[in-house]
């Protein structure tokens, strides 16, 4: 059971080109240029194209299709939930990143559509108070915490 051709490579470009495409823009936005935004994207491709390479050379080699029967091939099959794990790390760390990337996209996008978000009300509402008075909030908010737990 496997994928076909052209579903592996959607999904090879699904995964490189979704965060990569928006930190890119938001590179070039911040003023780092063309040239070196175009070697780093070359330079990248090609250690990823050789990687995959050698991932199928050693599947090819080692008679497997997937990495844990490569893993399980080439490391012993009592370690080969380490890729499972690996996996499973992997998808919760571009979770992460894709909402924080999500977050400042649409907030940023909110606010040129005139939508107050949070993190720009906080901020309003912070500059409208004098310090004595952003203390006297604060301190009133810890005491009432406190006279809610006794």
């Amino acid at each position: 059971v496997g994928s076909s051709v052209t579903m592996t490579v959607v999904q090879i470009v699904n995964n490189v080109a979704g965060a990569g495409i928006l930190t890119l823009a938001a590179g070039m936005a911040a003023g780092v240029g063309w040239v070196p935004a175009i070697a780093i994207c070359v330079a990248l491709g090609a250690i990823s194209g050789y990687t995959f390479y050698l991932i199928g050379a050693s599947c090819e080699l080692t008679g497997t299709s997937n990495f844990k029967g490569l893993w399980g091939a080439t490391l012993g099959p009592r370690s080969a939930w380490i890729v499972d794990g690996c996996i499973a790390l992997m998808c919760l760390s571009a979770a992460i990143i894709y909402s924080g990337i999500l977050g400042d996209v649409f907030s940023s996008l909110l606010r040129l559509a005139g939508v107050e978000t949070i993190e720009h009300s906080a901020r309003t509402q912070h500059h409208r108070t004098s310090p004595t008075e952003h203390s006297t909030i604060e301190h009133n908010t810890i005491e009432q915490e406190c006279s809610v737990l006794e």
